[in-house]
């Protein structure tokens, strides 16, 4: 591991390395082991374009500023001898070295080290992971967000506060973690020395604000969701928790299907809802055992999947956990590698699935999003709720009044409607009311014709 760490930032006129172009470029030169500042780069940069308001606004560079400026060739060579023998830092880091490439600077023989993923799989409880989020909440300084010489110094910050987590994790993750990195050829960059941060901000805590519901909105969650009858005047907010605290009140097994997952947090008693996501949200144990029997093959990005499924779910008594993956930060590309690893169906041979099957056949109440009910299969005589997109609800009984509609049936009927979930967007579709019609007259079709 190189003894010098350089973190470095560029300021472009787009994201795009073939067609845009550097207009600010900065870096600090770091003794990796002391935390001892070796030296500086930092200048702006003149692009053979004009920057336009877009950028401007962004990065508060303007084409006036640059008027003096030096082409990134000027530069090029003393850049070169900057980040020599050094370790590469920096926030998404292949974006920067990606433009730099542009310009012959090669980048190979340096280790890169990116302080996002690591912020993942450190920062657990990290409300974002932008750089300029994660500084405000460990109280990083952090003046002027997108200018090139600030996003270093607070990434700069971000790399000691890293660095310090990784030092205070138990001995038994580090040597897991630096067992995997040293056979998949992933240099650590961490210092052993752990009082580097400078943050104002010790903590990696999630703050949190609750606002109270107002005296008239309590009022309101008096209205009578049992009864069946469509509400489409009251707020969103009001009607979820309605329905949270009255099923959970009536000797009913219910099956709620809400827009979204947010309608979760108004359940007071959370140990009686099970939770039901896409299979694709739970590990099959035996996939997940192949995936680590052979570190040596694993991509970088294998290896972070790794690491947050380790921090964040663990890997010891695979067998005995319902693996849920909805926790995991993961994102993008990420997604496509971590899928294989995940269940397919409901029916699936794992431990993940069994656990869950259990937890569906005892729970009073399973909650589920509006894509899993409409995409999967679900089996069990449950009271049905059906919780629309735009805040209006419908509720139809399943194995009740309504014998003749099968689950499988208010399945179909509510992929038809979740085709187009938003009005406007479906010319059938000018108001809540006509959508509510339509569902309803759906229904209704497969009752009478007894499908």
């Amino acid at each position: 591991m190189p003894q010098y760490l350089v973190v470095l930032d560029l300021e472009t006129t787009g994201l795009n390395a073939d067609t845009d172009h550097i207009i600010e470029i900065a870096a600090t030169k770091i003794d990796r082991e002391t935390g001892e500042e070796i030296g500086q780069f930092n200048h702006l940069i003149k692009p053979s374009i004009e920057v336009d308001e877009k950028t401007t606004f962004i990065t508060g560079i303007t084409n006036e500023m640059l008027v003096d400026a030096q082409p990134f060739s000027v530069y090029l060579e003393d850049l070169k001898e900057f980040v020599k023998d050094s370790c590469i830092a920096g926030h998404n880091i292949s974006f920067d070295t990606g433009f730099l490439s542009k310009h012959d600077m090669v980048f190979s023989t340096y280790p890169e080290f990116d302080t996002c993923p690591w912020a993942q799989v450190l920062g657990k409880n990290l409300p974002s992971y932008s750089l300029e989020v994660i500084a405000r909440t460990l109280g990083i300084e952090h003046s002027a967000s997108h200018r090139a010489y600030s996003d270093v110094e607070a990434n700069l910050q971000l790399y000691f506060w890293l660095n310090k987590q990784f030092c205070a994790l138990p001995e038994e993750q580090k040597k897991q973690i630096e067992e995997w990195a040293f056979a998949c050829g992933y240099v650590l960059p961490f210092s052993h020395q752990c009082d580097l941060f400078a943050g104002s901000n010790d903590s990696n805590e999630k703050i949190e604000t609750v606002m109270p519901l107002s005296d008239t909105a309590e009022k309101e969650l008096e209205i009578d969701i049992l009864s069946g009858k469509q509400y489409s005047s009251v707020s969103e907010d009001v009607l979820l928790k309605s329905i949270a605290n009255q099923y959970q009140s009536a000797q009913k097994r219910l099956l709620y299907v809400a827009p979204n997952w947010t309608a979760y947090d108004f359940f007071q008693d959370k140990e009686s809802v099970c939770i039901l996501r896409s299979p694709y949200s739970y590990i099959n144990q035996k996939k997940l055992s192949i995936f680590l029997s052979d570190p040596s093959i694993w991509s970088e990005m294998e290896f972070f999947i790794a690491l947050k499924i380790y921090m964040y779910i663990g890997i010891d008594d695979l067998d005995t956990q319902l693996l849920d993956v909805s926790s995991l930060p993961v994102f993008r590309e990420e997604k496509r590698i971590l899928k294989p690893l995940c269940c397919s169906g409901f029916s699936e041979k794992s431990p993940s699935m069994d656990i869950l099957r259990k937890q569906l056949s005892q729970a009073k109440c399973i909650f589920t999003d509006a894509h899993t009910f409409a995409h999967h299969s679900i089996e069990g005589d449950f009271q049905i709720f059906l919780a629309d997109f735009e805040g209006s609800f419908l509720q139809k009984t399943y194995q009740d009044e309504c014998d003749q509609v099968g689950l499988k049936q208010l399945q179909d009927i509510w992929k038809e409607i979740t085709t187009h979930p938003l009005v406007g967007e479906d010319p059938r579709f000018v108001s809540i009311d006509e959508r509510l019609s339509f569902l309803s007259g759906m229904v209704q079709h497969y009752i009478l014709a007894g499908k």
